[in-house]
């Protein structure tokens, strides 16, 4: 590959819009379908849906692995060359199909036994639970079977179409909340299956657009058997930091509901549906670079990679802590204007999984850089050893009776700890220096320090009156924010890029 077809900013910024209209609509829809969806099923269910989900998410483990490690392999086989796209399409699809079979025994078996013997939840409602546990297995089957089809869109940087099938996705379950009180039926299984029936027909999508437009995206019955052992290493490796990440993610809500029950389920249920909403930003960001990001390591482009890299941990940061100074300020309200009826600690655990999301939002570019270099093994397994560190410290202090909350706390903290592994790897396996990655986590720092500095002074003695004062402060914070970022964390490339934005914005 020469350095002309991967250095390509203007399809980094058209995929980058796609994105983020993509994530700005189907968070507001996500917003109000929870809200929708809290008040259709009742805090009760919204709890028994929550935790049986998170169950199945935590076995799903075996899938996330490989879909990493496909991404990975399509940028890098792409960028090189050597194998035909065709060969390795249809050698992650084999892959695929294998591992779908080994996540359906571990669902009757393992899965099973939680349902029957750990998980709590009211006897009455013990024939909707193994229902919904049957239907969200199959759900997230289907979802796996997606995997290669995405992962060569994004290869291919034609991030448009799986920005649309979110999104058509996020209305169809809105309207289907929408009528499901029209419906005289179990509820809770009813958007089970509302559910299911959307991944399907995603997956149906997602076969013939592949089919139609790509030669090179149709099952044939050839692949390579070196190239799915070198995935299969690699998703090895990867496997470490997908369950560490699963276990420190759902075994909390797990130990949350043993501790807690089902009504703390619900609002640490509401806390990662925000959290997952905030994250979104990020992975929208680095899933728009990170073709490039692999392509200019494969090619030794390291200083064109490292620019992407920092100026995308230095947007995600500002970004998201932006929201995080917002939530603050306002979370309380926003929660009631979401949801209506707040549960027990949501603003407490909305708050500390948003800092938590904070963390992940610099993380994840330099994940991307991490695996882009294939030097993984040390990372990983720092990753599960921080991740299984916090869970026996989660479980020993709910243990000695302190507050529920203290459980989101230790997983702030954890993913602090992984920031820290994170930037040390890097600077371990790249060229990129740890200067340049504190330079620009500490302009950005200053940028969201100023911007909260604002908003408190702001809502203190600005004015008596709480909502004027509120939106002055919001509006003037929000101001100083995009001022600082701008003038003082922006360097002079970047402030280009900008300008350029602007001027076809204009036009």
């Amino acid at each position: 590959m020469t350095e002309n077809e991967f250095k390509n900013p203007k399809k980094i910024m058209k995929n980058g819009a796609y994105l983020f209209v993509r994530y700005v609509l189907v968070m507001f829809i996500a917003f109000y379908t929870t809200r929708l969806t809290l008040q259709v099923l009742g805090d009760e269910d919204y709890g028994i849906n929550n935790v049986i989900g998170g169950l199945i998410s935590m076995f799903a483990v075996v899938s996330m692995p490989i879909t990493s490690a496909l991404q990975r392999f399509f940028n890098v086989e792409f960028a090189l060359k050597k194998i035909s796209p065709i060969i390795v399409f249809n050698t992650s699809l084999r892959i695929i199909g294998l591992i779908i079979v080994l996540m359906m025994l571990l669902y009757e078996t393992v899965g099973l036994f939680f349902v029957k013997e750990i998980i709590q939840y009211p006897k009455e409602r013990e024939y909707a639970v193994f229902i919904i546990f049957h239907l969200t297995a199959v759900m997230t089957l289907v979802s796996f079977a997606r995997v290669p089809y995405t992962a060569f869109l994004f290869s291919k940087e034609d991030m448009g179409v799986p920005a649309a099938v979110e999104l058509a996705g996020s209305l169809y379950k809105l309207v289907f909340l929408w009528l499901l009180p029209l419906i005289s039926s179990d509820s809770l299984v009813l958007f089970s299956v509302c559910l299911l029936s959307m991944y399907v027909l995603q997956l149906l999508f997602y076969i013939v657009y592949c089919r139609i437009k790509y030669t090179e995206a149709r099952f044939l019955r050839i692949s390579d058997k070196t190239l799915g052992k070198n995935i299969m290493k690699f998703a090895g490796w990867n496997s470490i930091e997908a369950i560490a990440g699963l276990a420190i993610t759902y075994l909390s809500n797990i130990i949350i509901n043993v501790f807690g029950g089902v009504l703390y389920n619900t609002a640490y249920g509401l806390a990662k549906s925000l959290g997952t909403a905030v994250s979104s930003l990020t992975t929208n960001l680095v899933k728009a670079v990170e073709p490039q990001i692999t392509s200019s390591t494969v090619v030794e482009d390291s200083n064109y990679r490292n620019r992407l890299v920092l100026t995308t941990m230095k947007l995600a940061m500002i970004c998201v802590g932006g929201m995080v100074v917002f939530f603050y300020f306002l979370g309380r309200h926003l929660l009631v204007l979401w949801l209506g009826k707040t549960p027990l600690y949501a603003y407490e655990f909305c708050l500390v999984m948003l800092l938590s999301s904070l963390f992940s939002s610099v993380i994840l570019p330099l994940r991307s850089m991490i695996i882009a270099t294939g030097k993984i093994q040390r990372y990983f397994i720092l990753y599960g050893l921080i991740s299984a560190i916090s869970l026996v410290l989660m479980y020993n202090l709910l243990k000695t009776g302190l507050p529920i909350v203290s459980a989101v706390i230790v997983v702030a903290s954890c993913h602090g700890a992984l920031l820290i592994t994170a930037i040390v790897t890097s600077v371990r396996v790249t060229t990129l220096k740890a200067k340049e990655i504190f330079k620009t986590l500490g302009w950005s720092v200053i940028c969201l320090v100023a911007s909260f500095a604002t908003c408190w002074f702001g809502m203190k003695f600005l004015t008596d009156s709480y909502i004027l004062g509120t939106f002055v402060s919001v509006c003037l914070s929000g101001t100083v924010l995009a001022t600082t970022t701008y003038y003082v964390a922006m360097n002079e490339d970047e402030k280009e890029l900008i300008k350029v934005v602007v001027k076809k914005i204009r036009k």
